[in-house]
Formats: C-alpha cells, sequence, structure tokens
C-alpha cells in the first residue's frame, strides 16, 4: 500500500454519529434555560485582563518616579489684575505602555514607557471665592528600573 491509496481510504472514512445513549446524557447534563454566549465574555475577559496590568504598570511607574505638581505659570493676559491662587492639582494617569528595553552604561537594565495622563489645576480667586480649573494633558517618557532575578 502506498501513501495515495491509504490518503483515499483515509479520505472515504466517515465519522460514526453519536449513540442514542450519549445523546441522551447530554440532554441530561445541559443545565436549563438558554446557552451562555461565550463570545463577550470571552471577549471581555481578553480586553479587561491588560487593561487591568496597563493601569497596575502606570501606577507602579508613578509610585517610582513621582513628579511635582507645578501650576502653570501665570500670565498677564491669561490673569488680568486679579489674585488667582493655586488650591488644587493632581495629576491623573489614564495609561503606560511599553516602548523598549535599554541598558546602562553599567549594565543596569530598564524599561523605557510612555505615559499619558491628564493634570487638573485649580485656582481660587481670593476677593470673591470664584473659582478656576484647568485640565491639561500630559507625556511622559519614564524609564523604570527593572529588577534582574
Amino acid at each position: 500500500m502506498n501513501d495515495q491509496d491509504l490518503e483515499r481510504q483515509l479520505r472515504a472514512l466517515k465519522p460514526a454519529p453519536p449513540s442514542n445513549d450519549l445523546m441522551v446524557r447530554l440532554q441530561r447534563a445541559r443545565p436549563a434555560g438558554e446557552a451562555p454566549r461565550p463570545g463577550w465574555m470571552a471577549w471581555l475577559l481578553r480586553a479587561a485582563v491588560p487593561a487591568a496590568a496597563a493601569v497596575a504598570l502606570a501606577l507602579l511607574v508613578s509610585l517610582w518616579h513621582p513628579e511635582a505638581v507645578k501650576p502653570a505659570a501665570r500670565t498677564a493676559s491669561a490673569m488680568p489684575e486679579t489674585s488667582y491662587e493655586p488650591v488644587e492639582a493632581r495629576d491623573f494617569i489614564l495609561g503606560a505602555r511599553q516602548i523598549g528595553v535599554g541598558h546602562t552604561a553599567d549594565g543596569q537594565p530598564y524599561r523605557v514607557l510612555h505615559a499619558y495622563g491628564l493634570q487638573r489645576a485649580v485656582w481660587k480667586n481670593s476677593r470673591d471665592g470664584s473659582k478656576v480649573a484647568t485640565v491639561e494633558p500630559q507625556q511622559q517618557i519614564l524609564l523604570a528600573k527593572m529588577d534582574v532575578f
């Protein structure tokens, strides 16, 4: 018997239908009601896990490299003859992605990360108590030290 004969015989084979006993057991084992749709749940898990990892990484990076919050400089055109004082400044990290990996001159590896977020500042007028809030987009390139085990 050569390979062509074997291939022809294999193509001619058809699977046997499932036995009635197997079908009855499967029907009994199925839960009552509609079967759940695995498509959207699987998609949600595939999207949620990397998003949670990115948020955790961004939080970790922000704790390693705290940056001083600097309110925007006052200019004559932006703040005409009123005395606004900064009362709140917060940074929100929306996400981060790894750009690459580098090494220092002494061989220490580090991750190069692109972090992006928002900076919110609130200014209060000392005369009448009115407040102005500003929100600015922020982007940073961060270096995160890697520990090699």
